[in-house]
């Protein structure tokens, strides 16, 4: 939402950071989970479960790439 002079309203940059944080946290969250079960454990994670995780990341980015 812009007021009449085309500035930013104020409550609009809470909005976004909110935003940007959210997704900044999954971006992390799917890094995190792609270092866990790259490499070493993948021998360790159960096939079903690292392909279970896989998913998860996925959908994760799916949703990401949603957020306008």
């Amino acid at each position: 939402q812009r007021g009449v002079d085309g500035a930013k309203k104020k409550g609009d940059s809470k909005i976004m950071s909110a935003k940007d944080t959210l997704f900044k946290m999954a971006m992390t969250s799917i890094r995190l989970l792609e270092l866990c079960t790259r490499g070493q454990a993948k021998k360790v994670i159960p096939k079903k479960d690292y392909n279970e995780i896989k998913g998860l990341v996925q959908e994760i980015r799916e949703l990401a790439e949603t957020l306008p």
